[in-house]
């Protein structure tokens, strides 16, 4: 029976994000997801801090004083591609049985 794991939005940001310092180090803990060795549960807390914690680092690294149409359109974009990639890597693992949402 695989263990029973809480990926705190950390780990996921750091999964999502390849030039996060510990990109490699979630990487090999979501290899241990899909290997069977974890089983995941996630709240919808979870789901939310993580978009916005994706939201807050793109926007951060991406400040300028002001911005032109062209900049915040890529802004956006690159918020969306990126809320986008980690909800099809959250619905992938649960149709998987990967993941369990723990919800009260």
């Amino acid at each position: 029976m695989p263990n029973l794991v809480y990926y705190d939005t950390s780990i996921w940001i750091a999964y999502l994000r390849d030039a996060d310092r510990y990109n490699a180090y979630a990487r090999q803990l979501f290899a241990k997801t899909r290997s069977g060795e974890h089983q995941l549960f996630i709240s919808d807390l979870t789901v939310i801090e993580v978009i916005h914690a994706l939201r807050h680092i793109i926007t951060n690294s991406s400040y300028h004083s002001t911005f032109s149409e062209i900049d915040k359109s890529t802004l956006v974009e690159d918020i969306i591609n990126s809320v986008d990639l980690f909800l099809a890597e959250l619905n992938n693992l649960t149709k998987k049985g990967d993941v369990i949402y723990a919800n009260p």
